[in-house]
């Protein structure tokens, strides 16, 4: 196995996930901890954007999103992709192909620390996606990252 890519943690069950839908995500944050909260400069690319799922973690170089791409294949249904990109960077990690292949492959949506292109077609898509805001500049297709892996 490529040890770029991880073992996938244990998950929550199909039932315990939608109980966990109906919270909101402040008070869930209090209930476990006050722990995992994500910054407020990450936001919702559209108003009233919920996202719940399992974690499909990814960690990518700066202005790089090979392993984005291979996360997205691997995605299946309910899982957040999660993607570490290395903030500040002012190039965009996925657009709307990539949203709307996700999409399609049953995942939930993405939370990355990271920029987005196309947002009016990603919104359009109706995948959920929570970024830290907008750019035009393009990445490579070079890096190896890491997928099931710690992020932050």
């Amino acid at each position: 196995m490529d040890k770029r890519i991880g073992e996938r943690p244990l998950t929550v069950s199909d039932a315990t996930l939608e109980r966990l839908r109906r919270l909101d995500a402040a008070s869930l944050h209090e209930a476990i901890g006050k722990r995992g909260a994500v910054s407020g400069e990450i936001q919702a690319l559209a108003p009233g954007q919920k996202l719940c799922g399992r974690a499909l973690t990814v960690k990518v170089y700066p202005g790089d999103n090979l392993m984005i791409h291979r996360a997205i294949h691997m995605a299946g249904k309910d899982d957040v992709i999660v993607v570490e990109c290395g903030m500040p960077n002012d190039t965009s990690a996925i657009g709307a192909m990539m949203a709307l292949q996700a999409k399609r492959n049953g995942a939930a949506g993405f939370l990355l620390d990271g920029k987005v292109v196309d947002s009016e077609a990603i919104v359009q898509t109706g995948l959920p996606v929570f970024c830290s805001g907008k750019a035009i500049r393009g990445v490579t297709k070079n890096a190896l990252g890491w997928i099931n892996c710690p992020v932050s």
